[in-house]
């Protein structure tokens, strides 16, 4: 049997880093980590919750007590914010030329799209019945 004491001791001390807090790792908080851990969690999963819920705190749509390690560390909780972080990550970030154009009331030009052969087939029509037309004057 491996002790796992050491990597859940990392965690903890990444959670005082990530959180502000100084607090010692008692026997509670380590099976705390260790049902945490068995979900496949990582450092890198707990910083992304942790910068999510300090970006909420600001804009005063948490409260700071979600930052407490039984609040935050809470399996149910945290693959709720797991997976709202995730979500938030994936958005795509507003460019200050967008910014720019939204501030004239103008937006980004249409891409050139692509047409159908049959598009093509009306135009090309089109432009020859121009041309008799044209022609006849």
């Amino acid at each position: 049997m491996t002790d796992s004491t050491p990597k859940y001791a990392l965690l903890h001390s990444a959670f005082n880093r990530l959180t502000k807090r100084c607090m010692v790792m008692t026997s509670a908080d380590l099976f705390r980590w260790e049902t945490w851990c068995s979900h496949g969690w990582t450092e890198a999963d707990l910083s992304l919750v942790v910068a999510f819920i300090n970006r909420r705190i600001k804009a005063k749509r948490r409260w700071p007590e979600s930052l407490r390690l039984h609040n935050l560390i809470d399996t149910d909780r945290f693959a709720l914010d797991l997976q709202d972080a995730r979500g938030e990550s994936r958005r795509p970030v507003e460019t200050p030329r967008a910014r720019a154009l939204a501030s004239i009331g103008r937006t980004e030009p249409q891409k050139d799209t692509v047409r159908t052969a049959g598009e093509i087939l009306a135009a090309a029509k089109a432009y020859e019945d121009f041309r008799k037309f044209a022609r006849g004057l």
